[in-house]
């Protein structure tokens, strides 16, 4: 049995990750302080999302 795996995506002051060297990406979110939630992405879906989301930060549709 092999070992699982753990990436951290860290992000820099200028914005920049190391998105072009990953295949997928991982976000957690624990809203409440409890039960957290695990959400991982494929890095295309997750550039796609991350775009839509630039889009409506700058008053897209």
């Amino acid at each position: 049995m092999t070992a699982p795996q753990q990436f951290l995506i860290y992000q820099s002051e200028d914005g920049s990750i190391i998105e072009p060297f990953v295949a997928s990406v991982g976000f957690i979110a624990n809203e409440e302080g409890r039960d957290s939630k695990l959400r991982n992405l494929g890095i295309e879906p997750y550039r796609a999302e991350n775009g839509r989301v630039a889009a409506l930060d700058k008053g897209g549709a």
